[in-house]
Order: C-alpha cells, then sequence, then structure tokens
C-alpha cells in the first residue's frame, strides 16, 4: 500500500527549543553562590560609603579618592567573561542533537513522498523523480549526522568552560569573605550617626585617607583580586582559539549539502535522471566534518589547568571539606600532634596523651595561599616520617577534596 501525504512528519514537533544548561562538573562551591547572590547589596553598601568618603574629601579640597568597586556582577563582569557562559553553550551541544532529529524527519519525509510518487508518475519518470527524493533523504541523514557529531566540540567547550569557571568562583571567594566584613565596617564608620561622620570628616580632613589605612586596603584588596583572575586571559584566549579551529569543522556541511542533486528550472520531467546514490553517498563521506580535538587544543587546556591552581592556591582558598577537617582531628588520628586551621588547637601535643607539650616537635599551620591539596600532601610526609607507633592512618582516608 502506497504512503500518504498524511503520513509525513510535523517538524516543528521535533525542532523544539533546547533546554536550559546546568551545572554538571563537581567541585563548584556552594560559598561562592552566597557571596554572588549577595555580592550586588555588599558592594553597593561599600560603594556607598566611598562616595561619601570621596565627598567629604572633595569638600575639604583634598585629591586623594578611595577607588569604587565594580557596578557589575561577579558572573556579569567576572566569572563568565573568562569562562564563558556554559550554561548557553550546552543549549548548543543540545540544539545539534535536535537538529539531527529534524534532519532525520525530513528525510524520512522525502522517502515518504518517495513512494508517494508511484500514485502520479509511471516508468521512467518514477524512478528518476523517487531517485531524487532517495538522494534527498540520503544528503539529509547525512547533514544530521555530522550535525550531530558536532555536538561533542560544544559538549567538550562546555565543561572546560565550566571547569574555568569554578576556578574562577574559587579565587573570589576570599574577596567575597573580606567585602562582608568590609561592608560591616562601612557601615559602622561611614554610615553611622551624625557624631562619628563629623569627626571622621574632621581626621580626613587633616590627614586625608590615611586615617582609614585598613578600609582603603581592603578596598584595593579587592580590586587586586578580581584583576587577579583575568591573568588567565592569555591561556584562555590560546585555548580558544583551538576551540575555534574545531567549530571551523562546520563549514564542511555546507560541502555535503552541496550533494543535493539539481534539476533546471523548467525542465520537462522525461529529462530528469536518476542520480547515483553510491556516487552521493561517496561524496558525503569525502567531506564529512572532523571535529576531533587536537594536540594544540589538549596541551592549551593543560596551560589554563596549571594556570588556574596556581592563582587558587595563591588566593587563600581553602577547601570547605577540608576546612571542617582541620576543626577535629580525623577518627583515629586524635593522639597525633594535629595541627588544625583552629589557632585554638595550633599547639604541639604529646603524640601519646594528646596534652600540650612544647618539647614536641610538630608541623606548622599552611602559610596564607597554600591550597588543602598541597598542605595535606606535606601533613602526609610529616606524619608518616614518626616512628612507630607514632605514625598511624587516618580511619576514614584524607580529608574531602584534599
Amino acid at each position: 500500500m502506497a504512503a500518504r501525504l498524511g503520513d509525513l512528519k510535523e517538524l516543528s514537533d521535533i525542532l523544539v527549543e533546547p533546554p536550559e544548561g546546568k551545572q554538571q562538573l563537581k567541585g563548584h562551591d556552594k560559598t561562592y553562590g552566597e557571596i554572588r547572590d549577595g555580592f550586588d547589596s555588599v558592594r553597593d553598601k561599600c560603594n556607598t560609603g566611598i562616595d561619601k568618603v570621596n565627598g567629604w574629601l572633595s569638600d575639604a579640597g583634598r585629591s586623594e579618592r578611595l577607588p569604587r568597586l565594580t557596578e557589575k556582577s561577579l558572573d556579569e563582569y567576572v566569572v563568565f567573561p573568562l569562562s564563558g557562559n556554559y550554561y548557553r553553550i550546552q543549549q548548543n551541544d543540545a540544539a545539534c542533537k535536535t537538529l539531527k532529529k529534524g534532519m532525520d524527519a525530513w528525510g524520512d519525509n522525502f522517502g515518504t513522498l518517495a513512494l508517494t510518487s508511484t500514485l502520479a508518475f509511471k516508468g521512467e519518470t518514477n524512478l528518476a523523480f523517487a531517485g531524487q527524493l532517495a538522494a534527498y533523504k540520503l544528503v539529509m541523514s547525512g547533514v544530521g549526522s555530522a550535525v550531530s557529531s558536532g555536538s561533542i566540540v560544544f559538549n567538550s567547550i562546555a565543561k572546560v568552560s565550566e571547569k574555568i569557571a569554578i576556578q574562577v568562583e574559587k579565587m573570589l571567594i576570599e574577596m567575597g569573605k573580606k567585602l562582608l566584613k568590609l561592608a560591616k565596617v562601612v557601615g559602622k564608620r561611614f554610615l553611622g550617626g551624625w557624631a562619628s561622620a563629623a569627626l571622621l570628616i574632621k581626621d580626613l580632613a587633616q590627614h586625608g585617607l590615611s586615617v582609614i589605612t585598613d578600609v582603603v586596603d581592603d578596598v584595593k584588596w579587592c580590586i587586586a583580586t578580581i584583576d587577579k583572575c583575568f591573568e588567565l586571559k592569555a591561556e584562555i584566549e590560546t585555548w580558544a582559539q583551538t576551540q575555534a579551529d574545531r567549530l571551523d569543522a562546520f563549514k564542511k556541511v555546507t560541502e555535503m549539502v552541496k550533494q543535493l542533486p539539481t534539476v533546471a528550472l523548467g525542465s520537462p520531467l522525461s529529462d530528469i535522471k536518476a542520480p547515483d546514490l553510491s556516487d552521493v553517498s561517496n561524496n558525503l563521506t569525502d567531506v564529512k566534518p572532523d571535529f576531533s580535538e587536537t594536540e594544540e587544543g589538549k596541551a592549551a587546556e593543560e596551560a589554563i589547568d596549571d594556570k588556574s591552581d596556581d592563582l587558587v592556591n595563591n588566593s587563600g582558598y581553602v577547601h570547605p571539606s577540608w576546612a571542617e577537617a582541620c576543626v577535629t582531628p580525623p577518627p583515629g588520628m586524635a593522639h597525633l600532634p594535629y595541627i588544625p586551621g583552629d589557632p585554638s588547637l595550633n599547639v604541639p601535643r604529646n603524640p601519646i596523651t594528646g596534652q600540650v607539650d612544647y618539647s614536641q616537635n610538630w608541623l606548622d599551620a599552611p602559610e596564607p595561599g597554600v591550597s588543602s591539596k598541597r598542605y595535606y600532601e606535606m601533613y602526609e610526609t610529616w606524619r608518616k616520617s614518626l616512628p612507630s607507633p607514632l605514625y598511624a592512618p587516618p580511619a576514614e582516608g584524607k580529608p574531602r577534596g584534599a
């Protein structure tokens, strides 16, 4: 039984809008989410105080000015400009797969039309027309498969983009914490009652910004931390170029479309010739795009990893799970001279009794900027150097995230 036109697939049901992207990688620190969400109000409060100080300095005829913090959000100003919007990139990945389904359905529609043509044409004309439609189906299927293969590029770009975002977020966490403290100081000293403001105005008029050195230093530190993130720019641009070269392969899809058999406008149906489907298939194979990653791309991604690791390590970031592990010695290690981040416990202890004993040697607490991983490795080296029975492995392995 011949197919009917009613059997054609409705493409609008298939070519739907791709779903919104989401976080796919582990490693996002929830602290950044809290800082990002509260950053606008805290920043605005600081800037209000900074504007007041600058106004007082201007009224006093002094030239010093306290720099303002950025007006943009952390994601808009720092994270996405560096990492790219991995949510949108994921949508491109999904769109490639959706397009394949659409092209397959479109090709199937040509197949259905070829079957239906037997009702309208006879003999050589029918064979030629059906052959044309079969070639259309073949090319549409090839184009759909090629575009779907290209989704791997968007997928890998999205993952590296998100990985960069995670590192940048970590670099900004300590800045966010300091900014929160700064907002409290600004609110109390600059935006407080008239009496405290009057005293501050008098001191600013006489001594300038030197009377609020702590605030000046903190504001500059926050600005410098944001600027530090952009030291990744060169490595990211190098990697992005390698990915642009991969995406360039999509241009070959147009070459695949050119394999469609054509018929001159106004040609009699009797002049239509059936295309050689094997030639069409071979030509599609010859122009099929290559979306594979290059060695240059892999090297560029490694360069980003190394540079971002260094910047995170130097930002003062400590993984929350390591910070938790620093408060109380892990099970099975309470008898060791354990040096956590808590200053109250940062003392040498007798490894047998656990009592404070200043004659014992112990590992110094990590310097600012030393990552949890590096500190854990230092701690492991020190712990394993202890003679028996002082050495004891952690009962539950190393702290999470170390």
